[in-house]
């Protein structure tokens, strides 16, 4: 049956419909982390406001990793306590955020298509952006790392066939998990492994009894106890228990992922309490990043599983997931609503994540050889790299090739779902002309 000049009984349900399909071809983050979706009538967003948001804080985290005390592709001879604090504590809620809202997405995707039909669209738009950020943007920062550590002396072209020997943090260049991206390589790791906890969960967690127990705030509660059993029994050092993954390790990273699906499978009983809580949550959040920040200044770290090591891990874990209601929250209440300025962030952000770090270590190449002061240094790098990172964006955007090799939808895609969206507008206004005509 053709959809377009299918007529619509319920108008309001036609142009639901419509709007979901639109968002999944407007929005190139569909099968980053999630999609924009619709609970029931209600389209959420927010989480356009809360993706963009933590792509934001991931831009500023890869701009203060030139100067914090960790090795780095490209580093600054000097570095300051300031960027690691950033490192260790305020940035920890980051990644955990992006797999949260993650766990959204594959929420809603299972709502409205089935398993096959998600996999294809994640194929298609996922992983010809991972294959260019790892054969392209991966040989920039790679050869830039190695000219900055004495290891590769010549240009980029001449580093290019040393490129594709070995792979990166093993034996050799090739950046196989894409460097930056790692995050997506993960997502979707996780997805293939959680598939069929998802898919018997999805059952589960709709009938009464499951809704009734994942309707209170205290979910979050046991969401952040669990969250600190993976560490407690996964040594720091080990493979599975090292937090590289963004200040978390694997197990702690795939909770994240798997507690946001369940929250939003409750989530028009929840988003409403944790709407209430957020500046609680805020409180929180910052008290406890403080206290962790004065444990990082003043103490060594203690032996594993000890006490204080133990509480440490519960502090850790509670000011994450403070920090992710406290987001949630206020991006619920305060960005939940459509504009053309959030749209035009939303189709941003998976380009932008893409492009930020090589730039940002293309301008720190040099800059960090300047003879200014860090503060100096690091305001240049954020600003320059920022407008550079959006005039890429500009150009890519406006590229078919571009748009394609990024994962965004064809301009064409998007003109034929608004003329879809369009034309159910009209056909939902004629049966309502139609109805009304024979009421009288």
């Amino acid at each position: 049956m053709n959809f377009l000049t299918y007529p619509c009984k319920d108008p309001s349900k036609a142009q639901s419909k419509a709007l979901g399909i639109l968002s999944y071809y407007v929005n190139p983050t569909t099968v980053f982390m999630s999609e924009t979706v619709l609970s029931g009538k209600k389209r959420l967003f927010f989480l356009e406001a809360m993706k963009a948001l933590c792509v934001f804080f991931v831009f500023f985290f890869h701009c203060t990793r030139v100067f914090d005390a960790e090795d780095w592709h490209v580093k600054d001879p000097n570095h300051t306590n300031i960027s690691n604090f950033y490192l260790y504590e305020i940035g920890m809620a980051v990644m955990p955020a992006f797999f949260f809202v993650s766990g959204a997405g594959i929420w809603y995707s299972m709502q409205k298509r089935s398993v096959a039909t998600m996999f294809k669209n994640i194929i298609k738009r996922f992983f010809l952006p991972l294959a260019f950020g790892c054969v392209v943007l991966g040989c920039i920062q790679v050869y830039l790392e190695r000219l900055s550590h004495g290891q590769f002396h010549g240009s980029l072209f001449d580093f290019i066939p040393h490129y594709f020997t070995g792979w990166y943090a093993i034996n050799g260049n090739f950046a196989w998990y894409g460097l930056h991206l790692w995050y997506l390589v993960l997502l979707f790791l996780y997805t293939v492994m959680l598939l069929p906890v998802f898919v018997v969960g999805k059952k589960v967690l709709q009938k009464p009894l499951s809704q009734k127990l994942t309707g209170s705030v205290l979910l979050i509660l046991l969401f952040a106890l669990a969250t600190v059993l993976p560490g407690w029994k996964l040594h720091v050092h080990s493979f599975w228990g090292n937090r590289m993954w963004g200040g978390w390790n694997l197990f702690e990273n795939i909770l994240f992922f798997a507690f946001g699906f369940v929250f939003f499978s409750n989530a028009q009983a929840l988003l409403e309490k944790v709407c209430r809580i957020k500046w609680a949550a805020l409180a929180t959040a910052v008290v406890l990043t403080a206290l962790s920040v004065y444990w990082y200044q003043t103490q060594q770290m203690p032996p594993f599983r000890s006490s204080f090591f133990t509480v440490k891990l519960l502090v850790r874990s509670l000011a994450c997931w403070a920090w992710i209601t406290a987001i949630l929250g206020i991006t619920y209440q305060y960005f939940n609503t459509e504009s053309k300025r959030l749209k035009y962030i939303s189709d941003a952000v998976f380009p932008f994540y893409l492009l930020n770090q090589p730039i940002i270590l293309v301008l720190a190449y040099y800059v960090t050889q300047w003879n200014i002061s860090l503060l100096q240094k690091f305001t240049f790098i954020g600003i320059t790299s920022f407008v550079s990172t959006m005039m890429l964006y500009e150009i890519v955007r406006r590229v078919a090739f571009f748009r394609w090799l990024f994962g965004i939808p064809q301009k064409k895609e998007v003109k034929k779902v608004n003329n879809l969206f369009s034309n159910i507008k009209l056909i939902g206004k004629k049966e309502t002309a139609s109805v009304q005509v024979q009421e009288s």
